[in-house]
This record gives structure tokens, C-alpha cells and sequence, in this order.
């Protein structure tokens, strides 16, 4: 399954999972962040897709774990967009780190309020992590920073913090399972999620703003509306979601508030012939209408 991303706001991938939380876990750590302390009592894993570049500089797809430690559960560990909305309202704050199949710590995201835009990435180097644990149920590991890693997006840095962010946590949790769509083959295209994921791509290809804007979530709004960010957005869209020329081969994952819609299309490979992609576009509920929050 291609991934589509869209660097200069967020990552997209296109693993994911919706159960909020796991029996059988347990977790305990503390996160600070510009000197406040957060108590991380949910953890959340996943299988997840993701890329790197090969000896030949071209892409490759590679399976990575993802966990999250936070002060609370989250519908969509994938969902990095949705994720720092909540935590830019003070709604969520934790880490988010991605190990190698063989698991070794990879990168990490930090979410918390003082942050400008709710999330910063952060590198793993500086973080001890031991008893760990990979299988293809579970995943255990107890880590802590060896010493304090800088932030640099901070709002308002508190006087007398480091600015910085230090971490204690352990966890033992299995992973979610991945979920079963609610809708797919000729009956998908008809569903409330998929209608908006056809019209999101209309409009994304005839450039049609007004169009898009009724279809996209408030904040993505905000960037259209924004005439020095509107072009280079509308053409990161059109570049991340392909024309969907077999839509009656979607699958639709509703879950009542959110959900994604996966289709297919085609680019052209290395070698001139076309090879068929699968691509997926999200989508919330506002208001009992869906919109695409494409980001």
C-alpha cells in the first residue's frame, strides 16, 4: 500500500488502527515538557507501513512498530494531523515512538500544548532504552532520556526551564488489531465517507477551491484560505491523492466520528508501464457531514 506524504505540515502513512486501547497492557511514565510534568497512563501499538531509501536512492517500503504513551487514548495512532490538534487544545500529551522491525528506536513525536503547532519530532539518540521486547503480539520496553532533548518550537518558553523534553516510561502492551472495513466493492462508492473522498478529488484535480473548501475539515479551510500557503497546499494535495479510477474497488472503515477510505489508481512506474496503487484518504464527521481531513 503507497503512503502518501505531505512534509512541510505532517506525515501521512497509511497503517493503521482504531482500537483505543488493550486489554492485557500496562504502562507507567512521566513526560516533562518545558518544565511541566505529564503522568503517561495509556499505551497504544501498531504494526505500521512506512518508507526509507534504498542503496538505489529509490524508496522502499519497510514495517515498522509504532507506540504511544500518552494521558490519553487515541482513535488513530496514524492520524498525526488529528493527533496534534488535540494536542495543541490541550487535549492530548505524550510521545509517539516508531522502532525498526527488529526494534531499534527509530524517531520519536512529542505532543503537548506549549508546543506552536501541538507536535515536534524528536531523535531517539539520546534515549536509553532496555528489557525490550518484540513479538509479533506484543511489545515491551522501559526507556528514559540520558539526558534532556531540545525543542525548538516551543510557544512561550517557561523562564528558568530548560526548554526541553525528559522522559521515564515502561510498557508492556499487545498489538491492536487491524481493523475490518465496513463497506467495500460496488456498494463502498455510495457511503457517506466515500462520497466525500470522490468530491475531495474532483475538486483537488479541477483546482477548485471553493470546492475543496466545502469538503475539507476547518483547519485545512485556513490553509486555503491563506494566499501565500494556498497554492503550494493545493499542490500537495493533487500530488498525494491521485484521480481514483477504480473507486468501485474501495473499502470503507466508518467508525462513526472518523474513518478512512481506501482506493486505487495507477502512476507510471520506472520502467514507462503503469502500476496499480492503493491510496487512502480520511475523513471525520462534523456536524453529521463528512469531510476529508487530508493531512
Amino acid at each position: 500500500m503507497r503512503r502518501s506524504s505531505i512534509g512541510v505540515f505532517v506525515l501521512l502513512v497509511v497503517v493503521s488502527s482504531v482500537v483505543p486501547a488493550q486489554t492485557g497492557a500496562t504502562v507507567s511514565g512521566t513526560m516533562h515538557v518545558n518544565g511541566k510534568e505529564t503522568k503517561l497512563g495509556c499505551v497504544q501499538a501498531i504494526h505500521a507501513e512506512d518508507w526509507t531509501f534504498g542503496t538505489d536512492n529509490k524508496p522502499v517500503s519497510i514495517t515498522v512498530t509504532k507506540v504511544l504513551l500518552s494521558d490519553a487514548p487515541a482513535d488513530d495512532l496514524e492520524d498525526i494531523f488529528e493527533l496534534s490538534i488535540r494536542a495543541k487544545e490541550g487535549k492530548l500529551h505524550g510521545l509517539l515512538l516508531k522502532f525498526s522491525e527488529d526494534g531499534k528506536p527509530m524517531e520519536g513525536t512529542v505532543f503537548d500544548e506549549s508546543l506552536k503547532t501541538g507536535t515536534e519530532p524528536v531523535f531517539l539518540s539520546s534515549v536509553d532504552f532496555q528489557d525490550t521486547s518484540f513479538t509479533k503480539a506484543a511489545v515491551a520496553a522501559k526507556g528514559q532520556t540520558k539526558e534532556p532533548i531540545d525543542l525548538i518550537s516551543l510557544k512561550e518558553p517557561i523562564e528558568g526551564s530548560t526548554g526541553k523534553l525528559e522522559f521515564t516510561v515502561a510498557f508492556d502492551t499487545p498489538f491492536q488489531p487491524e481493523p475490518k472495513p465496513t463497506a467495500e466493492g460496488p456498494s463502498a462508492a455510495e457511503t457517506g465517507p466515500a462520497k466525500a473522498a470522490q468530491e475531495f478529488i474532483r475538486a483537488t484535480e479541477a483546482k477548485d477551491v471553493a470546492a475543496m473548501k466545502r469538503i475539507v475539515r476547518k483547519e485545512v479551510v485556513e490553509m486555503l484560505e491563506n494566499p501565500e500557503a494556498q497554492q503550494t497546499v493545493i499542490g500537495m494535495l493533487g500530488e498525494s491523492y491521485p484521480p481514483g479510477k477504480q473507486f468501485t474497488n474501495a473499502r470503507v472503515f466508518d467508525f462513526g466520528d472518523h474513518g478512512w477510505v481506501e482506493y486505487k489508481s495507477q502512476r507510471q512506474g520506472d520502467d514507462g508501464k503503469p502500476i496499480d496503487e492503493t491510496y487512502k484518504i480520511r475523513v471525520i464527521r462534523v456536524h453529521d457531514e463528512w469531510k476529508v481531513s487530508p493531512f
